[in-house]
């Protein structure tokens, strides 16, 4: 027997064509549990992007340290004491092994919140921060034009400021450029030498936008800030972990505060490297599941082809008997019902394929239009490969057992049936 023998074709879909309801509907179950599983592991994978997209909105390799309440005694003292930093903690947090990138920064009437900034006619409330080249490096940003912030700057407490998005559009006109203009803030006027565009997304990017950086030192002086850091943002060399030099950097910072060791309230934080990292794993677990529902729902379409190939042999039996005692061998039996079972179930699982892809495009389409905070939903090839070859496999066991029961049936028995 082969695989392309017209006749044996022609029989398989003449005997589907008979039984048109039962095709259909034993066909069905396939055809669900391939939608159902592809569309699971396309959605679990668009919301898996959007939740990725929104951990990259706070970074996805830094570590952030900002200060606290302490919550215990510690020789002598009470607890409620505000943690505090200052520019002598700078390199005391880049002598903490495993520390590659360190950038303090200071923010203009705190960490929300806003202040006018003027140029000419137009004003718009925005964040001024203070910053040190470094936080380009380790939350980078696209350029429009211009550079950030740069280690001159800092050295000669230069009066220049980088503007985001939003500042550029409500300060100047369209196409304008910004490089080389002056804006206002509480009084004292900076060149603008860069315009960016944040890498970063949803409401982290709007942030951005709505924000002037200036050089750390010149923040200082312009706004009588003193030696005040409001935060640090850090990034760990390759090799070691996030959490340890995290660990490491709060364990200094709490002797040189004079923290009680066990005091978890007094420097605070938010470790985006491991946070990614859970993420990471929970969607992992995620998939499992996705895969497991997926499979058991096929699974139920492979049974129910099964039982209708138990069915089709038993009415094929005395056809099955003549071709036994013509002389027909077993493996031709076989064969001939497995790839019956094969073919309904390739056909079936294939359609339910090609619909989960489209369904899948349609739902991109229109998501992009609204706010729901996922991303777009996409059967990538290698989905599609593991699906296919699901479907065959799922094909053959369904047929595997109708083919032994056909084998299993006598010649003589067969033709008294």
């Amino acid at each position: 027997m082969s695989l392309v023998d017209r006749d044996t074709w022609h029989e398989i879909f003449a005997t589907m064509g008979r039984n048109r309801l039962r095709t259909f509907m034993t066909a069905f179950g396939v055809f669900w549990g391939i939608l159902t599983l592809i569309i699971l592991l396309a959605f679990g994978q668009a919301v898996e992007s959007g939740i990725s997209d929104t951990i990259r909105g706070f970074g996805s390799k830094q570590i952030y340290i900002w200060g606290g309440r302490t919550s215990l005694p510690y020789h002598g003292m009470r607890p409620g004491r505000h943690t505090r930093y200052d520019v002598t903690d700078i390199p005391a947090i880049q002598a903490v092994e495993g520390i590659d990138l360190v950038a303090p920064r200071v923010s203009l009437g705190g960490y929300r919140g806003s202040n006018n900034v003027t140029r000419g006619s137009k004003t718009g409330p925005f964040k001024v921060l203070g910053d040190y080249p470094a936080w380009g490096m380790i939350q980078p940003f696209e350029f429009y034009e211009g550079r950030f912030v740069n280690a001159i700057d800092i050295e000669e407490s230069r009066k220049v400021a980088v503007i985001g998005e939003q500042v550029y559009d409500m300060l100047f006109e369209k196409g304008e450029s910004a490089i080389g203009k002056t804006i206002l803030i509480q009084g004292v006027y900076f060149e603008v030498v860069g315009r960016v565009h944040s890498t970063r997304s949803g409401g982290s990017a709007d942030e951005d936008a709505a924000t002037v950086y200036i050089p750390f030192t010149t923040f200082q002086r312009a706004f009588n800030m003193g030696n005040r850091v409001a935060w640090f943002a850090l990034t760990a060399q390759e090799g070691y972990s996030p959490q340890e030099v995290d660990d490491n950097t709060r364990a200094m910072l709490k002797s040189r505060k004079q923290i009680h060791p066990e005091d978890s309230q007094a420097i605070r934080g938010h470790n985006a490297a491991e946070k990614a990292g859970k993420i990471a794993a929970l969607f992992g677990g995620i998939r499992v599941f996705m895969w497991f529902v997926g499979l058991a729902t096929l699974f139920a379409g492979m049974l129910g082809v099964s039982n209708i190939m138990i069915i089709v042999v038993r009415e094929r039996t005395k056809e099955i008997g003549i071709r036994r005692a013509l002389g027909a061998p077993p493996w031709a039996i076989v064969a001939q019902v497995m790839q019956e079972s094969i073919t309904l179930t390739v056909l079936a699982g294939y359609t339910g394929l090609v619909t989960a892809v489209a369904l899948s495009e349609f739902l991109g389409e229109w998501l992009e239009g609204t706010d729901v905070p996922i991303g777009r939903p996409e059967v990538d090839f290698s989905t599609a490969i593991a699906a296919t070859v699901i479907i065959i496999i799922a094909g053959a066991i369904a047929g595997f057992i109708p083919a032994r029961h056909a084998v299993a049936i006598h010649p003589v028995e067969a033709l008294r049936a």
